[in-house]
């Protein structure tokens, strides 16, 4: 594939490019320019190295995945607990930061086969309060999102709805695209079972496969430094030495 603005990204994140946009290559190209944009507009002329940035947003449990766990279709798990994202303890560029490494660099540490198959996302809303509200961070997140990176949301499932629910999304779907709409349902957790096996589903949501948010965010550390290595990270100790 010759396109020049794919030198601009790695092998990897052209391919998801590509799966994403089922091979339509002038949509592939479409994406790469407007992620470009975006990336120079947020001064990232590469994606952020894991050792230059804060990992609040990813230590705080509300967002995470388990390498290699997959729905009863072959789609990757994206588990959200919102009650533990507190907006007014992240500032914007700690958010946009961790939007460009997770969707730039993080998101092809797993197989493949996720950006071919697609995604689900389940969310955990209950013990969801005001606190974890904010549409500005909300906005900024899907307009950052939207047509810049490669990632096939297939469903979002959510499980106990507070009643403060319905007014976000009365507002939140101004900022979403129909097919993001039309993809989110509201259902009960055993549901979850037509839909994953038990043995791959996270335990806190209802299933068998037990791994803390500490390990998670071990296995993702250990990934995040090999890769920063692979990249040519110049780390304080290697400089020391030299």
């Amino acid at each position: 594939m010759q396109m020049e603005i794919a030198q601009h990204f790695s092998p990897k994140f052209v391919m998801a490019c590509i799966f994403s946009r089922k091979m339509d290559l002038k949509r592939v190209e479409e994406m790469l320019k407007s992620c470009w944009k975006w990336r120079v507009e947020n001064d990232y002329e590469t994606f952020p190295f894991w050792s230059d940035i804060p990992h609040q947003m990813f230590e705080s449990g509300a967002f995470f995945a388990i390498p290699g766990n997959r729905t009863l279709d072959g789609q990757a798990i994206f588990y959200i607990k919102p009650s533990l994202w507190f907006p007014k303890q992240i500032d914007l560029q700690m958010l946009t930061d961790w939007i460009a490494y997770s969707n730039g660099v993080g998101n092809y540490f797993d197989n493949m086969d996720c950006h071919r198959n697609g995604l689900v996302m389940i969310e955990d809303l209950s013990g969801m309060t005001m606190q974890n509200v904010d549409m500005k961070m909300q906005k900024k997140f899907n307009k950052s999102l939207m047509d810049n990176f490669p990632f096939r949301i297939k469903a979002i499932y959510m499980l106990h709805p507070p009643a403060i629910l319905r007014g976000i999304m009365a507002v939140g779907k101004f900022f979403m695209k129909k097919k993001i709409r039309d993809r989110l349902h509201v259902i009960e957790p055993e549901t979850l079972y037509e839909i994953i096996d038990p043995d791959e589903l996270h335990v806190d949501f209802g299933g068998n496969y037990e791994i803390s948010p500490e390990e998670c965010m071990q296995l993702y550390n250990e990934a995040a430094t090999r890769n920063d290595i692979e990249r040519g990270y110049v780390f304080d100790e290697d400089v020391e030495e030299d």
